[in-house]
């Protein structure tokens, strides 16, 4: 059986395209996230590339409101800026704060931060970090999560550039 998370609604019967037999659900606000192969319970997930000079990190999008606008402003290149152990770049898009946006993340969460209209990767201790945490200048947004290890951006310099495209 196909277990969906707590924001899937069925939205109707399946077009002619489709396994006659499965229902059709969108997942909160991203449409990318339909069932897809018709009705297999495979879902789409939502992947990028972020290629840094020298490092290139793989991501999936979470299903946010930030996440949705950066996937549509998608390809992106920018300079890069760092902040200790967090770099950080335009991408854009301009987002609200969400309800659940924090100052302290963990390795691998990609942030937006709404101040700046930026994205930030934080990777280790930056100048207002306190012990061991990883803490951004204000809250950000939480809207993708990296699957390759973030310590490699340790090597990217300020005004290197950056090139965010969608991975199929």
């Amino acid at each position: 059986m196909l277990s969906l998370p707590h924001t899937a609604t069925q939205i109707g019967a399946p077009s002619r395209f489709e396994n006659p037999g499965a229902p059709r659900f969108v997942i909160g606000s991203a449409c990318a996230n339909a069932l897809a192969n018709g009705g297999t319970g495979e879902w789409i997930l939502r992947r990028i590339s972020l290629a840094f000079d020298g490092v290139t990190i793989e991501a999936e999008l979470l299903d946010t409101p930030t996440a949705d606008a950066i996937w549509s402003a998608l390809p992106v290149e920018a300079s890069v800026s760092t902040w200790g152990d967090e770099v950080y770049f335009d991408c854009g898009v301009s987002c609200s704060q969400e309800p659940d946006a924090r100052t302290v993340v963990t390795a691998g969460e990609i942030a937006f931060w709404p101040p700046g209209d930026a994205v930030a990767i934080g990777f280790g201790r930056t100048p207002v970090s306190e012990g061991d945490e990883i803490r951004l200048a204000s809250p950000a947004n939480i809207w993708a999560r990296a699957i390759d290890d973030v310590a490699a951006l340790k090597s990217v310099r300020s005004r290197s550039r950056v090139r965010v495209v969608i991975l199929d």
